[in-house]
């Protein structure tokens, strides 16, 4: 059995506190990141990871300006300059993005210090160096050393030599001052604002938040500290002498951490400090309530209960005794006690021990009682916390939830660990990182790899793509070829992007504007089409456009349709393709819309159609042109005749004139030159003789023979276009309807009288009913005549 944690902890005021190792460090760091570290030497810099695997050498010499230090920003190389700042995007690609600031004449300011994107010329003025923005423009200070000011990205403090401290808000643009006392010596300020400083004169270490004149902490020191922090937002820490550190707490209460090696530097983290020495990294944090209930020494707290139950369920003899105590305890309580503890924790051993204990209280809970998903999301957080010590990262389960899935994944992929990376997406189920970690590593792969061939390393790619089997984004990926000057590699690999948009806008970009097209038209997603041959058509010539347009758009006509009221554009284009249907068309619509004449119109159409004689379908219109030509010579023929515009009207439209104005003998010569059908010609003239309200000459036309088509279509015109009382007429002629269909008819036109007729000599005493129901109340004797065939019944 290992010792008991609480064993190392050292008891502040009422909180305990402890110390553990997280890892090793092969070389004396300058500077420390999550997953890599600095180390500094006076012509080079490099950069390590932590399983000491060299990431980047970087040569001061080399540098387009003297360098004045090295920092690790967020895993990120940090390289201050005398005339700019140098930030490494990647350590496998060596990519990098540089700031400077420049003056009203554009030549770069000076740089004196850097901290956290906030840089000092050497005339002492501040800007965001990324955000291009001066700070504080009229404030007027001057700075001793480097260690006299500092920030926490939201304010900056400066310890004036004037003995002034100014506290100035970076959003705000807000200051305060502290004025009154000299000999500042340096400070630190925490993530929430609160602000340490240390007074070389007085032996003094001062806390205070906004109120600078009333201290939260005063502390009388014995000796100044190479170095402060804070632990989290807890409590300052200082660095005295080679291996101490201390948490000062007020001024009689404080503890001491005693280190085997010596310090480098303090770094505080979210939720503790990490303490940086030679050889490895120590972490110090505030111990939680619920873990400091567990561990104490005597405890009894249910999740100390809980977990001295397993011990003694490993031993037979006192198994009975286990099962006990889970009786006397809140059984919840405990096991969620349990399970926040083993988060807490950096051993594994405990963590599995911890979680061993919250299993087996859970066990005897219910469902309703106790919710597992914690206790499972627990499990596999820490599994993958362990899995990142074997690369070199420590971290607490705060920080990995802080930090956040997808930056830990990218922090790998940073340090070459792409195998890795994978597997942390495997073990917490997010397949939507898996193009994150392609698109870097196949970035890494084609920037560093010169001396390979296009189709090489599209081979490379187009494998590991296909081997993930989930949705990428080439499109990305050709992007950086594209822009490494690998243009073959780049088309392939966007051509190989399932998603449409991304893939035509990278192709845009490579002016192959045909693939584009051909691409957007394989997908058919129209307005993509579209909007790519509006493009084509303002970037190329003429000529080139209308080739495209036949050679990549010949079975689509989105284009035609769009442009289908630009005449000259389709005359031109359907004349280059060949397409003489489209054109006799085109100039039939046109004419017809310029008011041409019809006859000139319907010759060149004829003539155009006369190029595809074999073709079916213009068999069938050379016979309707060859048509319209004659119907347009009779209905010139016709005008001259009787004064009045025939031109115009379509075939029926010319034989329901001809009827309208009573000309017989044209009417049948009209029926005769054209071949219209007996039908039609009823259905013409019921139509017609309806709407001139003709009701007698209807009438007489439906007795000369028996109708072809019926006596329906007479009662439903006039019924449509005249009085529907006058439509009963034809009611009786038709023999096909039944009783029933008859008599709503009527009651339809209302002819009541022939209604009336009808229920009596059906004797239908209901239908006489119902026909008295609806006659109105004034029409007095049908009302009468009908009760008098009602009564007869």
């Amino acid at each position: 059995m290992d010792l008991n944690p609480s064993l190392n902890w050292e008891r502040l005021q009422s909180l305990f506190y402890r110390s553990q190792t997280l890892q090793s460090i092969g070389r004396k760091p300058s500077a420390t990141g999550l997953s890599v570290y600095l180390v500094a030497e006076p012509e080079k810099t490099f950069v390590y990871n932590y399983t000491d695997e060299l990431q980047l050498t970087l040569n001061h010499e080399a540098l387009p300006s003297a360098h004045l230090k090295s920092v690790i920003e967020d895993d990120q190389l940090v390289v201050i300059m005398k005339d700019r700042v140098r930030v490494y995007l990647s350590l496998i690609t060596e990519e990098f993005k540089e700031h400077n600031i420049l003056d009203k004449e554009r030549q770069p300011l000076s740089i004196w210090d850097y901290k956290d994107g906030i840089v000092i010329t050497t005339d002492f003025r501040i800007y965001r160096i990324y955000h291009q923005e001066q700070l504080f423009p009229n404030l007027a200070f001057s700075l001793l050393l480097k260690d006299h000011w500092f920030t926490n990205k939201s304010q900056i403090v400066l310890l004036d030599s004037s003995g002034t401290v100014i506290i100035g808000n970076i959003l705000s643009k807000e200051l305060r001052q502290f004025e009154g006392w000299t000999g500042w010596y340096k400070g630190s300020i925490s993530e929430n604002g609160f602000v340490c400083l240390v007074n070389a004169k007085l032996n003094n270490l001062i806390v205070f938040d906004d109120d600078l004149n009333k201290p939260l902490i005063e502390v009388k020191l014995d000796e100044l500290p190479k170095n402060i922090a804070w632990c989290a937002n807890d409590l300052i820490c200082c660095n005295f002498g080679d291996d101490e550190v201390r948490l000062i707490g007020s001024e009689k209460d404080y503890v001491s951490f005693w280190l085997p090696s010596h310090i480098v530097g303090l770094q505080s983290v979210s939720d503790g400090l990490k303490v940086i020495t030679e050889d490895h990294i120590e972490f110090v944090s505030k111990v939680a309530t619920y873990t400091s209930d567990i561990f104490s020494i005597g405890s009894t707290a249910p999740g100390a209960i809980l977990l001295d139950s397993l011990n003694l369920l490993q031993n037979d003899e006192n198994s009975p005794k286990a099962i006990e105590n889970l009786k006397i305890i809140n059984l919840k309580k405990a096991v969620d006690e349990c399970v926040s503890a083993a988060g807490d924790e950096i051993n594994s051993i405990w963590q599995k021990r911890l979680l061993s204990a919250a299993s087996f209280g859970k066990d005897s809970l219910s469902s309703t009682e106790f919710n597992a998903s914690q206790f499972v999301i627990t499990c596999n957080y820490l599994r993958v916390l362990n899995f990142l010590k074997t690369v070199g990262i420590f971290l607490t389960l705060r920080q990995f939830i802080s930090i956040g899935v997808e930056a830990i994944v990218l922090k790998l992929v940073n340090i070459r660990k792409i195998y890795e990376s994978y597997q942390i997406i495997d073990h917490l189920k997010c397949p939507e990182l898996i193009p994150v970690v392609f698109n870097e590593w196949s970035k890494g792969k084609i920037l560093t790899s010169p001396d390979s061939g296009n189709e090489a390393l599209y081979q490379v790619v187009h494998d590991r793509a296909l081997a993930l089997n989930v949705q990428l984004q080439l499109s990305k990926v050709a992007n950086i070829a594209f822009l490494d000057g690998r243009h073959s590699l780049a088309r392939k690999l966007a051509l190989d992007d399932q998603n449409l948009l991304p893939k035509v806008d990278i192709l845009l970009k490579m002016d192959e504007v045909n693939i584009a097209t051909d691409e957007a038209n394989k997908s058919m997603d129209i307005p993509v089409v579209l909007f790519l041959l509006l493009y084509s058509k303002r970037v190329m010539s003429t000529a080139q456009f209308t080739k495209n347009l036949i050679v990549t758009m010949k079975d689509n006509n989105v284009y035609q349709f769009f442009q289908r009221n630009d005449f000259p554009f389709l005359y031109d284009y359907f004349r280059q393709t060949d397409d003489y249907l489209s054109l006799a068309r085109l100039i039939w619509k046109h004419g017809k819309e310029e008011g041409q004449e019809s006859n000139s119109l319907l010759s060149q159409v004829s003539d155009l159609y006369g190029k595809f004689m074999t073709n079916a379908d213009v068999k069938r219109d050379r016979t309707t042109i060859e048509r319209a030509k004659k119907l347009f010579l009779y209905q010139t023929d016709l005008s001259n005749k009787y004064g009045i515009n025939f031109h115009n009207q379509t075939c029926d439209e010319t034989l329901s004139t001809l009827i309208k104005v009573g000309q017989r003998n044209e009417v049948k010569r009209m029926i005769n030159e054209f071949k219209i059908s007996e039908r039609k010609f009823y259905f013409l003239k019921c139509s017609c003789l309806a709407k001139e309200h003709k009701l007698k000459e209807l009438y007489s036309f439906s007795q000369e023979k028996k109708s072809p088509i019926g006596y329906l279509p007479f009662f439903k015109a006039v019924s449509k276009y005249a009085n529907k009382k006058d439509a009963a007429i034809y009611v009786n002629m038709l023999s096909s309807l039944t009783y029933a269909e008859k008599l709503d008819m009527y009651l339809d036109c209302k002819a009541y009288h022939e209604a009336i007729s009808l229920a009596s000599h059906e004797r239908d005493a209901i239908g006489l009913k119902q026909v008295l129901n609806r006659i109105p109340q004034n029409e007095t004797q049908l009302r009468s005549l009908a009760m008098q065939q009602l009564h007869s019944l």
